[in-house]
Order: C-alpha cells, then sequence, then structure tokens
C-alpha cells in the first residue's frame, strides 16, 4: 500500500491525526509522574528519539500539559535531520 493511499484510507494515520488531539498512553507503570521525577534526577536533561509515527510528538504535547499544570513554562522547539543548534539560547 502507497503512503499516498495510507493517508486518505487510515483516519488514523499520523497524517491525518494532529499529536495534540490523543493523549499519550504509557505502557506498564510508566507515568508523568514518574518520568517527571527521572528527568529531575538526570538535571533536566534528556531527548525523545524514535522513527516517524511512534508518539514522540504526541508525548510531547501531553508530557507539556503536564508540567503547565505544575506551573511550568514549556517552550517548544524542534530541530530538522541536520540541524545541530536551537534557535535560541
Amino acid at each position: 500500500m502507497t503512503d499516498k493511499l495510507l493517508r486518505t484510507t487510515n483516519p488514523f494515520s499520523v497524517h491525518a491525526v494532529h499529536p495534540k488531539v490523543f493523549p499519550y498512553l504509557y505502557e506498564q507503570e510508566e507515568t508523568h509522574e514518574k518520568l517527571w521525577k527521572k528527568f529531575a534526577s538526570f538535571a533536566w536533561r534528556g531527548e525523545v528519539v524514535g522513527p516517524h509515527g511512534t508518539g514522540k510528538s504526541t508525548w510531547a504535547y501531553s508530557f507539556a500539559k503536564f508540567l503547565e499544570s505544575r506551573g511550568e513554562v514549556v517552550t517548544f522547539c524542534a530541530l530538522a535531520k541536520g540541524e545541530r543548534r536551537l534557535p535560541f539560547s
């Protein structure tokens, strides 16, 4: 099946659904709270990696909502392939 056909026949394709539409569902016992504590233990450093369409953006929007509910300010920045610097300091 071609990519173009998938886009038109699958209403849940990553091409048809914005990441903000569905909540991110963790596997097993993971939660936003547990992940927040892990980030704290790593001095708030981490990266989200994975193949196209695996839920990275969905997770990011969902986790951002969680952080904002805790009073945190969230700024989104995505680097394209080959980019190595953030567009702000």
